[in-house]
């Protein structure tokens, strides 16, 4: 997990009073170049999480065709870190509860799971 963001003088710290700083526009720059690699490498760990059992603690649910489609945080991700949609049949979760799946797919830095033995 990472959190990106940039530098600002705060009162009260030795760095605000500092010399030579870097101008707004350079800062901004370096503060987009940093999330687009975090963002990368989030993308690369969900990836690599296909295939493997995630227990998800879900936010929201809704119904999908036949189906239900529940998103929430594996145990895995922080508030900031994406999250996991799990997919699935039969009754459906609510949020709040802990359902299991196995990941199936990634969107972005979010993983894609099918619920295992009914998600519960």
């Amino acid at each position: 997990a990472i959190g990106v963001f940039a530098y600002s003088d705060e009162d009260d710290t030795d760095a605000r009073d500092l010399p030579n700083k870097v101008e707004a526009v350079e800062i901004e720059r370096r503060r987009e170049l940093v999330a687009a690699l975090a963002d990368e490498l989030m993308a690369q760990r969900a990836h690599a999480r296909i295939g493997e059992r995630v227990t998800v603690v879900v936010e929201a649910v809704e119904t999908v065709g036949t189906g239900w489609e529940a998103e929430g945080r594996g145990e895995h991700q922080g508030p900031d870190d994406g999250s996991t949609i799990v997919r699935g049949s039969g009754p459906a979760p609510h949020a709040g509860d802990v359902i299991v799946g196995t990941g199936t797919d990634t969107a972005g830095v979010d993983l894609v799971a099918e619920a295992s033995d009914g998600g519960r």
